[in-house]
């Protein structure tokens, strides 16, 4: 999976279900606890990237971008 499919589904899903509106891919989002597992169920579940609680960086979470950069990143840790 791509870098643009991976920030299209992660912006569907958060604009859906945590009710957040993403204007743009760099826009500071304001990702509450519950909406961050949401998100990251959303990640292992139907985008088959399993992200290590121990090791998440939830600085992450802060954009649509460095959200997307997290998830392509475990991709490839994934796939090494």
């Amino acid at each position: 999976m791509d870098k643009n499919t991976i920030s299209s589904k992660l912006k569907n899903f958060i604009e859906a279900e945590c009710e957040i509106s993403i204007m743009s891919a760099d826009e500071a989002l304001d990702i509450d606890s519950f909406n961050m597992m949401l998100i990251i169920t959303f990640v292992d579940s139907d985008l088959g990237v399993h992200l290590d609680m121990d090791k998440l960086d939830f600085d992450a979470f802060t954009s649509l971008n460095t959200l997307t950069d997290l998830v392509v990143g475990e991709t490839a840790v994934a796939a090494a």
